[in-house]
């Protein structure tokens, strides 16, 4: 199996074939019981092109997907990746050669210029157990959940391997000591309008489905406040129960991956939580846990209006009146400081086209879009210590008009 990033051309070939071959692009996604269920057919003729780009038609059917419900929409799934077969026809010698049929995952993710032609991450996700994310550091907020981008492309329907599920050992290591395991189960949930990758949560407290509520979260929930205390600090410190440093990530074919994780507490300053579209087409999340500062901008239109009545009233005059008043709103968040890998993080951040962003103590999601349009990717050996500023403009203006 391989993947198809369709953010960037995929070219298929019709190999030693004449100018009579075809291509047949089947998109689609396969259902419960291994069944592929084909949502478009294209029937494409090379003529006189030796290579078809296939990612464009692709693209056209990962998105957003809503459906209608009473009086409104609702969404119900994002389709950001598909399964699709391709059968390439047609004779040069005789007997023709038989059709060539290669079966491949899609998703919304991107190759690089200076990658190689067609380059396939099949390989290098297995040899990383599956890891789909943009750099073996993570950044969370403390007492929050962890989530693991996995994309899993073994699968084939051709070869019938579809029912051979594939286990991730996941083992949560704390100063090296282990404190915790799961078992992910990559079973390629690709239902219908499901993800070609799998995403797991993880409560940083004990890795069950009922996992202990941490000290802070608790006081919070009884609506107290936790005061800054040296003892407490020192006692969570030193026998903290819901703490890792780092992620073992392990497959069938012997391969490991180690994910070091870092987690910061932050009593000061507002974190938020910013999630997009990586290179793989994978949501992944990154933190920003220091100074946020917000801003708004505010357009309108004038007219002028007959003041005569409140001129004559002894209300003043008014010649100029206000309409179509809105504001759009960004905001600036800092990363705070951050390890030099995490540059790559950043970089795929800007060149996402779907960006999310979570506010943490107000429990609550917003679509934006980047303002931020250069990044000067930072090192260690020219400045100490890392810092990212990065602009986000909120993708709705402030009042809902209509129209």
């Amino acid at each position: 199996m391989s993947l198809i990033l369709t953010r960037s051309p995929y070219f298929v070939s019709r190999e030693d074939r004449g100018n009579d071959a075809t291509l047949k692009l089947e998109i689609g996604d396969v259902i419960d019981g291994g069944d592929f269920f084909i949502k478009k057919t294209y029937n494409l003729a090379f003529r006189n092109s030796y290579l078809i780009d296939v990612s464009p038609l692709i693209r056209d059917y990962l998105g957003n997907y809503y459906e209608w419900f009473s009086d409104y929409y609702r969404r119900r799934n994002d389709e950001r990746t598909k399964y699709v077969r391709i059968t390439v026809s047609g004779s040069k010698n005789i007997p023709p050669p038989p059709d060539t049929v290669t079966e491949s995952y899609v998703s919304d993710g991107y190759l690089y210029s200076t990658d190689e032609f067609n380059k396939d991450f099949s390989n290098e996700l297995q040899s990383k157990s599956y890891y789909a994310g943009s750099t073996n550091i993570i950044y969370k907020l403390d007492d929050t959940s962890i989530r693991i981008p996995l994309v899993n492309t073994v699968n084939d329907l051709i070869s019938g391997s579809y029912d051979l599920f594939e286990d991730i050992d996941c083992t949560f290591l704390l100063k090296n000591e282990v404190v915790g395991y799961r078992r992910v189960t990559l079973d390629n949930e690709f239902s219908y309008g499901g993800y070609s990758y799998v995403t797991f949560e993880i409560n940083s407290s004990q890795y069950s489905e009922n996992p202990p509520i941490s000290f802070l979260a608790r006081v919070e929930k009884d609506g107290g406040v936790l005061e800054n205390n040296k003892c407490l600090d020192k006692f969570f410190c030193e026998f903290s129960i819901s703490n890792f440093d780092k992620i073992q990530l392990s497959n069938a074919n012997g391969d490991v991956f180690f994910i070091e994780v870092k987690n910061i507490e932050e009593r000061k300053h507002k974190p938020y939580k910013v999630t997009f579209l990586n290179r793989f087409g994978v949501a992944e999340d990154l933190w920003f846990f220091k100074r946020s500062d917000t801003s708004i901008n505010i357009s309108k239109e004038t007219f002028r209006g007959d003041s005569i009545g409140m001129y004559a009233s002894g209300n003043g005059i008014k010649t100029m009146n206000d309409f179509n008043v809105n504001g759009k709103e960004k905001i600036i968040l800092n990363s705070g400081f951050v390890d030099e890998e995490m540059n790559e993080a950043f970089r795929q951040l800007l060149l996402s086209e779907e960006v999310t962003l979570y506010d943490y103590k107000e429990n609550k999601t917003y679509n934006v879009n980047l303002g931020t349009s250069e990044l000067q990717y930072k090192q260690h050996v020219n400045e100490k210590l890392i810092n990212y500023a990065i602009e986000f403009e909120f993708a709705h203006e402030v009042i809902n008009n209509v129209g």
